[in-house]
């Protein structure tokens, strides 16, 4: 027996139950996204223009909070000054509200540094002379608005791979559903919403690259433009220090990889779009059929082209409690593999599925699946990947003359 392609587990009580737990996560990372990471952040921004005052230190100390969980501590600083001939007071260090946390030497070094220095400068808003600040910029305590991501991650990803179990077939799409496939783009048609009566007929990829490029633009400028935001303070404002740069780079290089897959996918816009005419579709098991491909663009870019035939077939079992979903390549044939350019620009071959294997079939444990894969190699350049599912019929039985 052939070992299965991918086999995976999924619970009983059903994954829609997993998704709402995980949606817990995620929508509690939305809801502390605004007071935790956007609104600091663009205060944080705004300071940067706050006006410079002279103010006097009226008290400084370390403030001590108990709980169940330890003990930790924060920054009380008390300061007063004048802006436009009238006195105001503040006890805020950073335009993030006071709070405690674990560490009571670095609060005590802050402490006593303007303890000691008793006049300083305090950054005051002009459009709200009430409000000030002794630091602005950069402060260790900004890593706090990090927090919300790993909530949203956790939810986000949660979510996707536990709706992910309800799809039955190969490629990853849910039953009775337009796939979006793999790579620049797909096209699926099923075996119920097809015209069974035999014809010639044009099949395109679905034109999902450009959903690609809109989704990967906003993640993008989601997630590296707040990781700007810390690379500007911890670099460009003040003095540079090793543990914030350290703590940020795991971010910065998450920045990359997404950066690196939008670029991509903005250049796969760009890519030739392959065409394929079928002489006689659906496909019939047993009966020769012959494939046509060109393309659309500039297929001289494409160095090598491969197309080929694969029958995958994914079966649902359970298994005291839970349920299992295992998929198997059951059938694999190589259509096209060739590096000629003239052969790359258009051309044809026939195939013929053997009439004893089976066709196309799907249902909520069991499922059969034809599918054409295509690939092109480009130099320096994004490839190409396109999927073309498949409705093959079952071979028409001879009956025998009396």
């Amino acid at each position: 027996m052939n070992k299965p392609l991918i086999s995976s587990k999924t619970s009983k009580a059903g994954p829609i139950i997993l998704a709402l737990f995980f949606s817990i996560f995620f929508f509690a990372g939305i809801g502390m996204l605004f007071p935790i990471t956007i609104q600091p952040i663009s205060r944080t921004i705004a300071a940067i223009s706050w006006v410079e005052t002279p103010c006097e230190i009226t008290n400084a100390e370390v403030t001590t909070n108990s709980d169940s969980d330890g003990d930790t501590y924060g920054v009380s600083i008390t300061y007063r000054y004048t802006f436009e001939e009238v006195e105001f007071s503040s006890n805020k260090f950073t335009v993030m509200e006071n709070f405690s946390s674990s560490g009571y030497r670095s609060k005590e070094k802050i402490v006593e540094q303007y303890r000691e220095a008793g006049d300083t400068i305090c950054f005051v808003n002009p459009q709200n002379p009430s409000e000030a600040v002794l630091k602005r910029g950069f402060h260790p305590i900004l890593f706090f608005t990090l927090f919300p991501f790993p909530f949203i991650l956790i939810g986000l990803f949660g979510m996707m791979g536990k709706l992910g179990t309800k799809q039955t077939r190969p490629d990853g799409s849910p039953v009775g559903s337009s796939n979006k496939g793999k790579g620049s783009g797909f096209y699926f048609e099923s075996p119920v919403e097809t015209d069974l009566q035999t014809g010639s007929k044009e099949m395109r990829p679905e034109q999902k690259r450009m959903f690609s490029v809109l989704g990967l633009t906003f993640v993008n400028l989601f997630w590296n433009g707040i990781v700007s935001v810390f690379i500007y303070f911890i670099f460009f404002e003040g003095s540079f220090e090793l543990f914030p740069a350290l703590f940020i780079t795991p971010f910065v290089l998450i920045g990359l990889l997404i950066l690196f897959g939008w670029i991509s996918a903005i250049l796969a816009l760009f890519n030739p779009v392959p065409v394929l005419r079928f002489d006689s579709y659906p496909i019939r098991l047993g009966k020769p059929t012959t494939i046509q491909w060109r393309f659309e663009g500039q297929s001289s870019r494409i160095t090598h082209l491969k197309i080929k035939l694969t029958g995958k077939e994914s079966a649902t079992y359970t298994r005291g409690t839970d349920s299992y979903t295992d998929t198997q390549l059951f059938y694999h044939e190589i259509v096209c593999d060739t590096t000629s350019r003239a052969e790359i620009a258009a051309n044809s071959a026939t195939i013929s599925i053997p009439a004893t294997l089976v066709h196309s079939f799907e249902s909520s444990h069991n499922s059969i699946i034809w599918e054409l894969e295509l690939s092109g190699s480009i130099a320096n350049w994004p490839d190409i990947s396109d999927s073309f599912i498949l409705t093959v019929t079952p071979a028409v039985r001879e009956v025998p003359h009396a």
